[in-house]
């Protein structure tokens, strides 16, 4: 595995994709916080992402959000960013941007037509900051949260070794979350080669499935399940964004631009078309010099020391002059430079190097015939990386589209978007289980972003209340006595009063809960207020919100409580 970047070196970037979350109601209102801030084991989600980031080397990361959240969301970052320079991090270089709805290219527009860009028009954003990206770039949601051992730098290897990458993608094995879970999307891809073929919601599908021949030819053995998840995590190749460019049409980076990116991957008209945009050329002059057959790069003194070519090569299959191949043995002197770090020369011949020495002209029955041979004998990595032929297309040129996929097993770790309620509760159902077996936080990631100093106020729990391990209290919160609170995050700052009971819950920040409350399966936003006696099962209460009890005593089940 690669190990992570030098700090200081941009190898890659990221832009961070901060909406509103209009599938968190009633968790992220404007009267509780914006989803980035919404948190996990007491602990913003977004500080999982950046931490995910940081650990793989990237610093350069573009966050975009919603104007009407970007002060609550720059406070926090100058949070994040100071709890590096404390533990001797050093600070990322965050740039925090309002998305204003004129990005989708329309004038004074409200907060939800801001939030509508961020959820359907991300092409659009990629294209009105591309001049902020220099380098291959990452994608991500503000709301993934990756296990320990999923690290981002598994990604990024995947995307540096496969030839051509364009794009690079994370897909998880879906848990069972209830019946408010993610939808199901249908997702085709090669195991073989780790090559993403086909993402299609199931509620976009029809009775039959299309399946096109160039795809089946090209990947024989296609498998099609219902069982991962998109983590919407993407690695580009910069020259993803002249695409956009001369595309104006693709608005959905989810819906649109990876669709296509994974048909040029086997249809060789939108390959083609592409080819230009995305593999620009060199200079036309200095390839021509570097593969002219009276140029030889100083370390190659005579012809003869020139490698003969071969079938495992990745030189691109050119003809090279009789006598450099056949009048000369090949040599294996490491002090000789290898001409394969030449650039290929953009105009092709007719012709290239098959087993045995062999130099037919390229017709169409021979190209058929060497592909034949391929499918049935060649070991993988004959023809590029790890069995994928470098097909040609009617002119002659290489297809040069790869999208790649890494698939992260349920078994090697619980993973989901925070982008449902149901996923949102699992993920710090998933936080208790760590934290009562290890009784450390945070081990969803690394060691917690920002951990608190040494000189924070402790809860103030009554002796007589009872904590479970698989519990947690957030500091300055105070637990009133014979109060009980079983598998539950209660946040900072909170007031639990007496002869509570708290089995199940997430609590967040500036909460008050009266004497006598019984809460279950329930989460309680940001200064919400659960009067006395009230009894709660499979609630959300949304920020502010004052809950009464039933004058009858009654338990109130399955509501979403928030203001209107």
């Amino acid at each position: 595995m690669f190990s992570a970047p030098r700090k200081g070196r941009k190898e890659f970037q990221a832009v961070v994709l901060a909406g509103h979350g209009a599938s968190l109601y009633p968790l992220s209102e404007k009267e509780n916080m914006c989803k980035a801030l919404l948190p996990i084991g007491n602990e913003p989600m977004i500080s999982y992402v950046l931490t995910w980031l940081e650990q793989a080397g990237i610093i350069d990361v573009l966050i975009l959000t919603p104007a009407s959240y970007y002060s609550a969301l720059s406070h926090h970052l100058q949070s994040f960013r100071q709890s590096q320079i404390q533990n001797g991090d050093g600070a990322m270089k965050i740039n925090l941007q309002a998305v204003k709805g004129s990005a989708a290219g329309s004038e004074g527009e409200s907060d939800d037509d801001d939030d509508e860009v961020l959820k359907g028009k991300t092409a659009d954003l990629l294209r009105e900051y591309k001049d902020s990206l220099s380098t291959d770039f990452i994608v991500l949601p503000c709301d993934f949260i990756p296990p320990p051992n999923l690290l981002l730098s598994t990604v990024l290897d995947s995307h540096r070794t496969r030839q051509n990458a364009t794009l690079t993608t994370l897909f998880y094995e879906r848990a069972d979350v209830g019946k408010e879970g993610p939808d199901r999307i249908l997702v085709g891809l090669d195991k073989h080669t780790n090559t993403l073929l086909h993402v299609q919601d199931i509620e976009d599908m029809d009775d039959d499935i299309p399946i096109r021949m160039s795809m089946m030819w090209k990947y024989p053995n296609v498998t099609l399940t219902t069982k991962l998840l998109d983590s919407h995590v993407y690695v580009f190749k910069h020259s993803v964004l002249e695409l956009l460019k001369v595309s104006p049409q693709i608005e959905s980076i989810r819906d649109e631009l990876v669709p296509w990116l994974l048909k040029a991957g086997f249809q060789t008209c939108l390959a083609l078309d592409w080819k230009t945009t995305l593999n620009p050329s060199p200079d036309p002059q200095t390839l021509a010099y570097l593969h002219s057959t009276s140029h030889l790069p100083p370390s190659i003194s005579h012809a003869s020391t020139i490698p003969a070519p071969s079938l495992h090569s990745h030189l691109p299959l050119t003809l090279l002059p009789s006598s450099s191949h056949e009048s000369h043995p090949s040599t294996t002197n490491s002090s000789e430079t290898n001409l394969s770090s030449i650039p290929p020369s953009p105009i092709h011949p007719r012709g290239f190097v098959v087993p045995g020495g062999a130099r037919p002209n390229l017709s169409r029955s021979e190209t058929v015939l060497i592909r034949g041979v391929g499918r049935m004998g060649l070991e993988d990595g004959a023809y590029g990386e790890e069995g994928d032929l470098e097909e040609e297309g009617e002119d002659g040129t290489e297809r040069r589209v790869a999208c790649g996929v890494v698939v992260h097993r349920l078994e090697d770790g619980f993973v989901a978007r925070a982008n449902t309620v149901a996923t949102y509760f699992e993920l710090n159902r998933q936080f208790l289980k760590q934290h009562a077996l290890s009784q450390a936080s945070l081990l969803l990631t690394a060691p917690p972003p920002t951990p608190p100093s040494p000189t924070a106020p402790a809860p103030l729990i009554d002796p007589r209340a009872q904590i479970s391990a698989d519990s947690l209290v957030g500091a300055s919160t105070r637990v009133g006595e014979r109060t009980s609170v079983k598998k539950s995050l209660v946040g900072r700052h909170c007031v639990i009063g007496k002869n509570v009971k708290l089995v199940g819950c997430v609590v967040m920040d500036f909460v008050r809960v009266g004497d006598g409350v019984k809460l279950e399966n329930c989460i309680v936003c940001q200064r919400a207020t659960i009067e006395d006696r009230a009894d709660l099962k499979d609630c959300e209460v949304g920020g502010q919100f004052e809950v009464l009890a039933d004058p009858g005593g009654k338990t109130i089940k399955g509501e979403k409580l928030a203001l209107v």
